[in-house]
């Protein structure tokens, strides 16, 4: 089953209030203490920087908040409404409709645009979209499938180890 209709079948279970979820979120979860690091340099270096998340917008966007960072996310919706809760995935493929947020579709886009795309991810919804891009970067899960399918990738742990690479001088 792919987190689409995982999310059909989760939204109407869910319980609490809107500052219930945003209170829990910025008291029990973070991003990469990395990720500030890498992105104002990439930035820096005139580089288009997006998150492309599985997850739902609400709690990757408090988190980017918190970290002081503004970027353009692509991600499935939680809309918080009074009483329930709605998934909406203004992202997915209607082709496939597996995950919450086509990947895929975004890396063909900016390669198509001519944009050389470098993908950093760690998670079952990056395996089909990693081998699209240019560059790939990966940990955990999508690793050990990109290890298996023979794809070149590049492991990292943080990423800070990511961005002493791309940005190390001279590189």
């Amino acid at each position: 089953m792919g987190s689409r209709h995982a999310y059909k079948l989760l939204g109407p279970l869910l319980r609490g209030s809107p500052d219930l979820w945003r209170s829990y979120v910025l008291q029990n979860h973070s991003l990469d203490a990395g990720l500030g690091n890498l992105v104002n340099k990439a930035m820096g270096a005139g580089w288009l920087v997006e998150i492309l998340s599985d997850g739902f917008d609400f709690y990757i966007e408090l988190l980017l908040e918190k970290a002081g960072l503004s970027l353009p996310v692509r991600s499935s919706a939680l809309k918080m409404m009074p009483t329930r809760f709605e998934v909406a995935s203004p992202f997915m493929n209607p082709l496939c409709g597996r995950c919450g947020t086509c990947k895929s579709e975004r890396i063909l886009e900016l390669s198509n645009s001519g944009y050389y795309v470098i993908f950093v991810g760690d998670g079952l919804s990056d395996m089909c979209a990693a081998p699209k891009a240019h560059k790939i970067w990966a940990k955990d899960v999508l690793a050990e499938h990109l290890d298996a399918k023979g794809v070149p990738f590049e492991r990292y742990g943080t990423l800070e180890d990511i961005a002493a690479k791309l940005f190390a001088a001279g590189a």
